[in-house]
């Protein structure tokens, strides 16, 4: 076999191994952490736009933090990777309400949310609870906004039966 083959091939597997170790470290994204052999080295790694039925348009990103730059808001000093997941309401609901996604803040498993623009920090450790947690709370804010609509529907309706009897 040529040199620059078997080079090739030994970096490769060096990766698929790093990636199968890694997968081990997060069940939930293993296989996609294994199709694209993406290994703890990677400082920035966009993982997947959704989680049962929560979509996040922007992503769950792993992200290596280095400084304090890298976290809006943000004062204190760390180095390490974080998941960084931001919620964007207008694609979530179609509105700007953001249905006590706060709450969530309260987790012992939060790092960090920054509530001027709805993004949380999570440890590696905790991201699949925080994942659980932030699909209830969809759910939740998903049946809430139906209501919502129903209710609204419900004041045209009534003020279009005003319109009509005058």
């Amino acid at each position: 076999m040529n040199d620059i083959y078997k080079e090739e091939l030994k970096t490769l597997t060096d990766i698929m191994l790093k990636a199968e170790q890694f997968a081990k470290q997060f069940p939930i994204f293993e296989e996609y952490i294994i199709n694209n052999k993406i290994t703890w080295e990677d400082n920035y790694i966009k993982l997947w736009k959704k989680y049962k039925d929560l979509y996040l348009d922007w992503g769950i990103n792993r992200v290596y933090h280095k400084d304090n730059s890298n976290i809006t808001n943000y004062k204190n000093e760390y180095k390490w990777y974080l998941f960084n997941i931001y919620f964007n309401f207008s694609s979530l609901f179609g509105n700007y309400s953001k249905y006590w996604l706060e709450k969530l803040e309260k987790l012992d498993w939060v790092f960090f949310y920054d509530n001027s623009n709805s993004t949380f920090y999570i440890k590696d450790e905790w991201i699949e609870e925080f994942l659980e947690e932030a699909n209830k709370w969809y759910n939740r804010a998903v049946i809430t906004r139906s209501i919502e609509r129903k209710e609204l529907r419900i004041k045209e309706i009534e003020n279009e039966l005003k319109k009509l009897k005058n």
